[in-house]
């Protein structure tokens, strides 16, 4: 009667950590499917300007001023801010933002990614 009951421990505990572990899975896929847009602060060169924000799950957080003339994207790598041609990004971020905001179909965006790294 105690091995049974052990044996059954063991089985528990086997579908729980599967449970938390498709959990997490779940978790993650949601994450990459999430599209946001929010306007706040953004400090460039010395001067500080309202930007709207762009972040397309875990891989791109973009900014764009309302004109149009300042765009970005949080580099990861050396944990700031750099600033990306307009004439590249403009529009998808432009686009990027009217999606959330439901002013467009969803759509392909060329967004700034960076290349995955090789496993050391």
């Amino acid at each position: 009667d105690c091995l049974l009951s052990r044996g059954l421990g063991d089985v528990y505990k086997r579908q729980e950590i599967f449970r938390a572990v498709l959990e997490a899975y779940n978790i993650e896929l949601q994450y990459g499917r999430t599209i946001s847009t929010y306007k706040g602060p953004i400090d460039t060169d010395g001067s500080e300007r309202e930007v709207d924000f762009l972040q397309v799950g875990r891989i791109a957080l973009a900014y764009r001023s309302s004109d149009g003339a300042l765009n970005g994207a949080w580099n990861n790598t050396s944990r700031s801010w750099v600033t990306l041609p307009a004439s590249d990004y403009d529009a998808a971020i432009k686009k990027g933002i009217a999606i959330v905001n439901k002013q467009a179909t969803t759509d392909l965006l060329k967004m700034p990614i960076a290349a995955p790294e090789a496993n050391r």
